[in-house]
């Protein structure tokens, strides 16, 4: 499914509890609201060479899902924007990469049906990590 579109990445790692995950919701809209967070990280990642983590974990009573990248990470000040509809961050020659800025934006209003939250925080040294807490 998902992993298998990834083709440019050197490496996904993928790292899951073994208990159970169940999350009940629409199948479809979660699965392309993850695919979408795994398509940014392939597609920004620009470091020689790319790595993505998925980790899926049980936490009191939902899941946590988070994708985490070694690309070039997002600077502090579009943290508080990149979930804004049709905002996308600005870089030298918007033509790089393909996209209408709908998909952080669709990504947080799914997320949000489903009475979760996404966040995103730094990823040390470098890249992104985005947090997905879904009741389970």
């Amino acid at each position: 499914g998902v992993l298998a579109d990834l083709n440019t990445i050197s490496r996904v790692h993928v790292d899951f509890d073994e208990s159970e995950l169940i999350v009940p919701g629409n199948k479809a809209q979660l699965y392309r609201s993850v695919r979408n967070l795994l398509e940014n990280a392939e597609k920004y990642n620009t470091a020689a060479a790319p790595v993505i983590d998925i980790k899926l974990s049980k936490i009191n009573d939902g899941i946590s899902l988070k994708v985490i990248d070694n690309g070039p990470g997002i600077a502090d000040e579009f943290k508080s924007k990149i979930f804004d509809q049709f905002y996308r961050i600005p870089t030298g020659n918007m033509h790089d990469v393909k996209g209408y800025g709908l998909g952080l934006n669709v990504v947080k209003k799914v997320i949000i049906q489903h009475k979760g939250s996404i966040s995103i925080f730094d990823n040390n040294p470098s890249g992104t990590v985005f947090s997905i807490i879904l009741p389970a």
